[in-house]
């Protein structure tokens, strides 16, 4: 994708305080990080603001986005096999589905760089997703699941991984295929009840979506194994779910967030982020800290250590010792603070004040937004 040069210059926020910095872009990688706010010689669109690691969405569901209306009262009823969410899923054409699909990325393309959408619809499904997502923004992972009649192995050849609906669902069939392919081997797991552990150790997985049934021994031997959780707390608390994130990192657990499903929540991280920041202060943690926590969960910053990032096309450095780097994919999101000068704590600005329309600039392949374009210099 021919995207020219973008340069991007302001105060870098980084774990342990903010620098002023420029950094250029180039067809969504970063070409160059140079410490000052010196613009070099050359045409591009120059973009000033504060300078944050984008965000991940770690589990998302894009394609039931034309689903939304009157939500069922159960998640069962929602989501589940025979809910509102597949019997639009299993009756939309392949025009609706694009255009489901499309909406859902609109939303989430503020401010989130990465995304992993756990495909329904096996091989097809990720084809649509795929032409769904040419030319936008976000780096949109998909994590197929199988269907009747699809080949596995073409499934995952066609993917970046699977991202299967249960426990139940798995195989060490499928766990094998993924581990020899060099792919990601997801699941969902203990949402509505604790499921099997030993059954789920056994498979190994490289992410495992909700944790929120599960028992402080489970979340322990998770973090023992260095898996990480995808936790959404909207979607769960939607369903009057509760949502133990303070004693889930209590037990040290590697913690992302995501959206969830598109009919039950906007897919938008930083509502994401704030609500996870509520949960830890409703359960005593200070402010600063509290936020802190939340996005080094929300820009993946917390996975370090895990084999989930390894295995994701593009890689590159998350928050924190080496970031940004010359090469990488351009995973920056550009805020405007809405002030003259840098805010005391610019990372409870982000988790708690700013949403999408403090966005000036989204990475890698993002377009500036049209009000917020500069004149190059």
């Amino acid at each position: 994708m021919d995207m020219g040069r973008t340069i991007l210059t302001g105060d870098l926020i980084l774990p342990d305080g903010h620098e002023r910095c420029t950094i250029g872009v180039v067809d969504g990688r970063i070409e160059y990080v140079d410490i000052g706010e010196t613009v070099r010689d050359g045409d591009g669109e120059v973009v000033r603001g504060s300078i944050y690691p984008g965000l991940f969405d770690m589990h998302a569901h894009l394609g039931d986005h034309g689903a939304r209306g009157h939500l069922p009262p159960s998640l069962e009823d929602t989501v589940l096999p025979g809910g509102l969410k597949h019997r639009f899923l299993e009756n939309a054409s392949g025009a609706s589905l694009l255009s489901s699909i499309r909406a859902s990325i609109r939303e989430l393309s503020t401010g989130t760089t990465r995304v992993l959408d756990f495909r329904e619809g096996g091989i097809e499904g990720v084809k649509v997703l795929r032409a769904a997502s040419e030319d936008t923004g976000p780096r949109i992972h998909p994590l197929g699941r199988p269907e009747k009649g699809d080949d596995p192995e073409t499934l995952i050849d066609t993917s970046d991984g699977l991202g299967m609906p249960s426990l139940e669902s798995c195989t060490p069939e499928l766990r094998e295929l993924c581990r020899n392919e060099g792919k990601v081997f997801a699941l969902h797991a203990s949402e509505l009840f604790r499921e099997d552990m030993d059954r789920l150790l056994e498979l190994d997985p490289d992410l495992v979506v909700h944790m929120v049934s599960g028992t402080r021994d489970d979340w322990k031997a998770l973090a023992e194994r260095n898996i990480p959780v995808a936790v959404c707390p909207r979607a769960n608390r939607t369903f009057s779910l509760g949502v133990p994130l303070p004693r889930m990192m209590d037990e040290g657990l590697m913690i992302g967030l995501g959206t969830d499903n598109a009919l039950s929540v906007r897919q938008d991280m930083f509502r994401e982020m704030e609500e996870a920041w509520m949960l830890l202060r409703t359960a005593g943690m200070e402010g600063s800290e509290a936020a802190y926590r939340v996005f080094m969960m929300a820009a993946g910053a917390s996975l370090a250590g895990s084999s989930l990032l390894n295995k994701l096309p593009g890689g590159g450095r998350m928050w924190g010792s080496g970031w940004p780097r010359v090469g990488d994919e351009a995973h920056l999101l550009i805020i405007d603070t809405g002030v003259g000068e840098m805010t005391a704590d610019p990372v409870s600005h982000i988790v708690r004040f700013a949403g999408s329309e403090d966005v000036l600039w989204t990475g890698p392949w993002s377009k500036t937004p049209p009000r917020r374009r500069l004149k190059s210099l």
